[in-house]
């Protein structure tokens, strides 16, 4: 399970990537680390579904991406419907972003931060990571719903409060 870090407290460290590692480790969390392009790749389980995570590292363009990946793909007769329920969901979006692969039919949630001259620190990670897939699990189940052709766009963002 994601929610929970054994250690709450800031720890200031130098690589990123080395944050990254203490923040999976300290959430017990089962990863590969892929040293030639620094990415981790994990499964992660919430509330609702179990999914594959990538979190890259591109020191090349200074970027941090947290990537979750649907184990579902979207059928081709939902398509529109559901990339309208992503347009819907995005809009109220400050932190991350849906998006879809219309030929493929894959959904993912995605965030990102810049790797500038500040440090990342463990902290900001933290909130990215856990943000990130409480919000995958959270939408998880509109997505499907709409996929599966049990409810509408507009109808299924309701239920959401």
């Amino acid at each position: 399970m994601f929610f929970k870090s054994k250690k709450p407290e800031n720890q200031f460290i130098n690589s990123p990537v080395e944050v990254v590692r203490t923040l999976l480790d300290d959430r017990e969390l089962h990863y590969q680390f892929h040293e030639e392009n620094n990415v981790f790749t994990l499964g992660l389980s919430g509330e609702t579904v179990s999914w594959r995570t990538v979190i890259h590292l591109d020191m090349e363009r200074k970027m941090l991406s947290i990537r979750h990946y649907s184990p579902i793909m979207i059928q081709d007769k939902h398509k529109i419907k559901v990339a309208e329920l992503l347009a819907r969901i995005n809009y109220g979006f400050t932190l991350g972003h849906f998006k879809m692969n219309f030929e493929e039919g894959d959904v993912l949630f995605e965030v990102s931060h810049l790797l500038n001259d500040h440090a990342l620190t463990k902290d900001i990670a933290d909130i990215l990571f856990y943000v990130s897939c409480k919000t995958f699990d959270e939408y998880f189940n509109l997505i499907n719903k709409v996929n599966m052709g049990e409810t509408e766009p507009f109808m299924a963002m309701l239920s959401m409060g």
